[in-house]
């Protein structure tokens, strides 16, 4: 059974801001908890501050962090992944779609979703690419990818990915292997 823990969020930063990126951030707080209490760590008295804002009802609790534990090992809270400069207009909605999509997110999830996230805008524009983090939190996809978008549209509209430009060799080799194929269907080779 779930257990809901509150935590401030100063101390929730400080424990995101030290994760490994190997952890989630829920099981980085949950690790150094669990190495606390295998030492035999016990709390102290608060400092004065802490101790006037509880009696004013502050200081111990927080609304924005919270983590959920269970038992299994799915981890709700990922460390702060870094978003790359040519999606950084994006960051935003990178960032809130990452923490509410569904399936993995590990780090060959995130070069996935950054590497079609990339080819989404390069291909389709900046304002496609917000259209589809858009739809995807709304939507709590799995993941974000061209060729599902691209099922969509038209054939028209679909872009193909520009040729790369032959060197003068390599337009003479096809044009070679065109001829040999052709010599070879009329049965002269």
């Amino acid at each position: 059974m779930p257990r809901r823990i509150d935590i401030d969020d100063d101390v929730f930063h400080k424990a995101a801001a030290q994760c490994p990126k190997y952890l989630s951030t829920t099981g980085f707080i949950n690790l150094i908890i669990d190495q606390g209490v295998d030492s035999g760590v016990t709390l102290g008295k608060p400092s004065p501050e802490r101790a006037q804002g509880r009696e004013r009802g502050e200081g111990f609790t927080s609304s924005s962090n919270t983590l959920t534990t269970t038992n299994t090992s799915k981890e709700v809270n990922k460390c702060a992944k870094q978003v790359p400069t040519t999606l950084s207009d994006h960051e935003d909605l990178i960032l809130a779609f990452w923490k509410v999509k569904k399936g993995s997110r590990g780090d060959i999830a995130w070069n996935r979703l950054i590497g079609q996230l990339e080819r989404l805008q390069a291909a389709y524009g900046a304002s496609v690419l917000s259209d589809q983090l858009e739809l995807a939190i709304n939507g709590k996809w799995a993941g974000i990818e061209v060729s599902r978008y691209e099922s969509f549209l038209k054939p028209s509209q679909i872009k193909q990915p520009p040729k790369p430009k032959l060197t003068p060799e390599q337009e003479q080799a096809n044009a070679e292997a065109e001829h040999q194929k052709r010599l070879k269907e009329w049965g002269l080779i």
